[in-house]
């Protein structure tokens, strides 16, 4: 109840007009966007691998290697 009383106004309606909305929501847009882009950009890596005719276990293991992740595959029953 007395969240309601310092938003509403009587004599124009809402404390807050459209206004100050937009702006407060295209604020939060832009800091979640941001925000998601920076998480995004430092988990990316590089990873490069050169040969002809490798098994794809020799494949992951350089990425191995090269990244430290663990990479499991089917065996063969």
């Amino acid at each position: 109840m007395y969240f309601t009383a310092l938003c509403k106004n009587k004599e124009h309606g809402n404390a807050m007009p459209a206004k100050i909305w937009r702006i407060m929501k295209l604020s939060f847009v832009l800091l979640l966007t941001t925000a998601l882009h920076v998480s995004a950009s430092t988990s990316a890596q590089n990873v490069s691998v050169r040969g002809k005719k490798m098994p794809l276990r020799d494949v992951f293991s350089e990425m191995k290697k090269q990244t430290g992740f663990n990479f499991f595959l089917p065996t063969k029953t």
